[in-house]
């Protein structure tokens, strides 16, 4: 995290982040962001700085994230079909949801025709996890650049039963579909600060009082590569949804899958 006496203001960048070209970019380099969509006009100073996906493991660690590949050849005809589902949406709609998503009166899209179900079911089954019910994943198709860094979060769920912060974790992971490195931002807030501030159900205030008292943070984004040779490998980063303040960037037309797993709190515990 940046110190409050780090630099002095005269050297900043007065100018909303850019990063649509991310080899224009500098580590170390403090720009502003206005992190929170349905707050336009608060801002926050950050310093950039890049993990790619060759190096930094423990950048990564520090961060609460781990990178991760499974072996499994995705079948493309199958993720075509399921792009144009989602292409066929209105523009407003980039997600195809499982069709057992759980969350309630949300107006995402669940996947109809089951097609697309199956095969988040196989990719969770590749990573060993079950497949639970109610379900969070689904697949994400950019259909504009969205360069803006204007939808940090961690994650909220409305669901019976409940998937709250009260009653247990829930990892997930960010899984490139596609033939180009994909990016997602994050901001290094330790998970303490996070945990004591975030609560349940989502509330802009919370999120706008912590980013105001820490005042200047690094902000890492952060690199996937594409799927190896021959398309059987696919690579991804796992992260506990709760305490990871993160944002999707990126170019159009970049396919990605995100899964979950619930780890269900201990009652008894203190």
């Amino acid at each position: 995290m940046c110190s409050n006496g780090e630099c002095q203001m005269s050297f900043y960048n007065q100018n909303i982040a850019n990063i649509s070209n991310l080899d224009e970019l500098s580590d170390g380099e403090m720009v502003y962001i206005k992190p929170l969509l349905d707050d336009p006009d608060f801002k926050i100073l950050v310093k950039i700085q890049r993990i790619t996906s060759q190096n930094e493991p423990e950048k990564l660690k520090k961060l609460g994230i781990s990178r991760f590949s499974i072996n499994y050849h995705i079948d493309r005809t199958v993720l075509t079909e399921i792009i144009n589902q989602i292409l066929q949406l209105p523009d407003e709609f980039e997600e195809l949801w499982h069709r057992d998503y759980g969350e309630i009166g949300s107006g995402n899209i669940i996947d109809s025709s089951g097609e697309a179900s199956v095969l988040l079911d196989n990719i969770s089954k590749s990573m060993e996890w079950g497949n639970e019910s109610p379900r969070f994943d689904k697949f994400i198709l950019r259909k504009r650049d969205n360069y803006r860094l204007s939808e940090f979060h961690t994650d909220h769920y409305c669901s019976q039963p409940e998937r709250t912060r009260s009653k247990g974790v829930m990892k997930r992971a960010i899984l490139n579909l596609g033939d180009t490195s994909r990016w997602v931002a994050v901001l290094d807030i330790p998970s303490s600060i996070v945990k004591n501030s975030i609560k349940d159900p989502y509330f802009k205030n919370n999120y706008k009082n912590m980013l105001t008292f820490i005042n200047k943070c690094h902000m890492f984004l952060i690199e996937t590569a594409p799927s190896g040779y021959k398309r059987k490998k696919i690579n991804g980063l796992f992260f506990d949804s709760f305490t990871t303040v993160h944002c999707g960037f990126g170019s159009k037309g970049e396919i990605g899958a995100v899964v979950s797993h619930w780890i269900q709190r201990d009652p008894f515990s203190l």
